[in-house]
């Protein structure tokens, strides 16, 4: 007669009973006490390969995946290693083949496996270099749709859009009729393809109101980078922080407040008939503060410098001693980096690595800040659900 089978004492944790209740309850059921069956369960776990493995593979679909498009390659690896700090693992950056053909055309190839894994996308609104052959912004862009659609195709968890220069962001409105808003387009490309996109220094703020479905964070990192750059190399008394137009005032006094400086602003009258001219430039706010100062003029974008140039050549007229212009996006297109060069008004230009620098490091004046640390800093405070204030102000 075979043997019955021993009667198995069940713990029911009940309607309002907790997990360290339950635990106690079984402890006491086997005598033992509860931090001998902890550490009973964790040694026997600890030496079990299939739970092992199983452990590593969640955690591995923790952590987030970081794509680099064509244009951040330049920054690429000071971000990598800053991510390696943060505590990202190195499997976290992955490589990605980008193909062009003798049409014109694009394709790119992941090389690890995104399935159900958090995805980054970098990919900043700017020409570049690759293999010794120019691209445009239109390329970054058609790289940057196809990066994304081979994500959502390869069933991933969520995409987060890092794009640092957002693309075409100037054309945020209609100045004349049968013209195109083409930032509002960018935006319905990739509304509701994204859970999130984060830029850095909109040229327009109200950007973010085109989308409607995907989560924007628009950081700054005047505050991150640039305020700490000023503080260590001037007498804040003696500084005066200039915006170069009516556009940028709101955001200059409040960069002027932080440093706790003296604020000026510039007015230019555009001539809206042809592109990067201003015919005129004079201070309209601020002019009495000037006299005997260092200015530090403060813009978003430089592109061909020539509405910068002539805006800090007006501040010498008022009697600064020296101009210092801090810009985050430094296209540089053009004749830019001539116009900087034949100034007598200024005396060095600092923009960051928001864009690709390597062409324009010849330039004597040009000092480029690198946004590494600022980037990983979002990154881990997206992750691990932190707030951006930090990095907002």
């Amino acid at each position: 007669m075979a043997e019955p089978e021993p009667k198995i004492r069940r713990v029911s944790p009940g309607p309002t009973r907790s997990a360290v209740d339950v635990l106690q309850r079984l402890a006491t059921s086997v005598g033992a006490s509860r931090e001998e069956l902890v550490r009973g369960f964790a040694e026997a776990l600890v030496h079990d390969e299939k739970f092992v493995q199983a452990f590593e593979d969640i955690r591995a679909l923790r952590d987030p995946i970081f794509i680099f498009g064509s244009s951040m390659k330049e920054s690429m690896e000071g971000i990598k290693e800053a991510l390696l700090r943060k505590g990202f693992p190195a499997s976290s950056m992955v490589d990605v083949e980008s193909l062009w053909f003798a049409d014109g055309s694009n394709n790119v190839k992941i090389r690890t496996s995104v399935r159900g894994r958090a995805v980054y996308i970098l990919q900043t609104g700017s020409s570049y270099m690759e293999k010794g052959k120019q691209h445009s912004i239109a390329d970054a862009y058609v790289e940057l749709r196809n990066l994304v659609d081979a994500c959502q195709r390869s069933d991933t968890r969520r995409i987060t859009l890092v794009l640092p220069n957002f693309f075409f962001a100037r054309q945020d409105k209609k100045t004349d009729s049968r013209e195109p808003i083409s930032a509002s387009w960018v935006a319905a490309d990739f509304e509701g393809k994204v859970e999130r996109v984060v830029c850095l220094d909109l040229h327009a703020a109200q950007i973010q109101g085109m989308f409607h479905q995907t989560t924007v964070d628009n950081l700054y990192a005047m505050y991150f980078v640039f305020v700490p750059w000023i503080k260590a190399r001037f007498d804040l008394s003696k500084v005066v922080i200039v915006s170069p137009d009516q556009g940028r005032a709101k955001a200059t006094k409040k960069i002027a407040q932080t440093l706790g400086c003296a604020v000026a602003v510039i007015e230019k009258v555009r001539n809206y008939a042809a592109a990067n001219v201003v015919e005129e430039s004079k201070v309209v706010e601020g002019a009495e503060v000037l006299k005997g100062r260092i200015a530090i003029v403060n813009d978003d974008i430089i592109d061909t410098a020539g509405t910068m140039v002539a805006a800090c050549d007006a501040l010498l007229k008022y009697g600064t001693t020296d101009v210092t212009v801090i810009a985050v996006h430094g296209l540089l297109n053009g004749a830019a980096l001539e116009r900087i060069g034949n100034s007598k008004a200024i005396s060095k230009v600092v923009v960051t690595d928001s864009v690709p620098q390597e062409a324009h490091r010849s330039c004597p004046k040009l000092e480029v800040l690198p946004l590494h640390d600022f980037w990983a800093e979002a990154f881990w405070r997206l992750e691990t659900n932190q707030s951006l204030q930090r990095l907002f102000a």
